[in-house]
């Protein structure tokens, strides 16, 4: 009888030390897009578009479907033009896939403000502000 409990003790013990090691699949990495303009903007990763979001949005979408590391994952306007942008080369993709600090950026544009955050960021945070721009229509 003690020796079950010891044992049962002993794998409770692995089990809650090694839950918090729990790894993504890099694909599961999140992308979270805060469209903070007044026009809807497409989010696109490795040149492939994941969806259109409408002014005030925001959406989490995932790395996965898009090919490999490097990541550029893009924010465009209707027009084509790329508002806010970033790179997620395999080193720091690998490190987001065991918890590691995300990466962001906020990019101020004419039209608003463009926030993306490739990781799972920890509640109440955001990038850096970004710097103000004089307000008129997207490019």
């Amino acid at each position: 009888m003690r020796r079950a409990v010891i044992s049962l003790l002993l794998l409770v013990a692995f089990a809650a030390a090694t839950s918090g090691c729990a790894r993504m699949a890099v694909g599961d990495i999140p992308i979270t897009l805060d469209n903070l303009t007044d026009t809807p903007v497409g989010l696109y990763v490795n040149g492939d578009w994941v969806g259109t979001y409408p002014a005030g949005a925001s959406t989490t979408q995932t790395l996965g479907g898009h090919g490999g590391a490097p990541y550029d994952v893009e924010v465009r306007s209707a027009s084509g033009a790329v508002l806010a942008e970033m790179a997620v080369n395999e080193p720091q993709a690998a490190s987001l896939t065991g918890g590691a600090m995300p990466i962001g950026v906020e990019q101020g544009v004419p039209c608003g403000v463009v926030r993306i955050v490739v990781g799972v960021p920890d509640p109440g945070a955001v990038p850096a502000p970004a710097q103000a721009v004089p307000p008129g229509p997207c490019p």
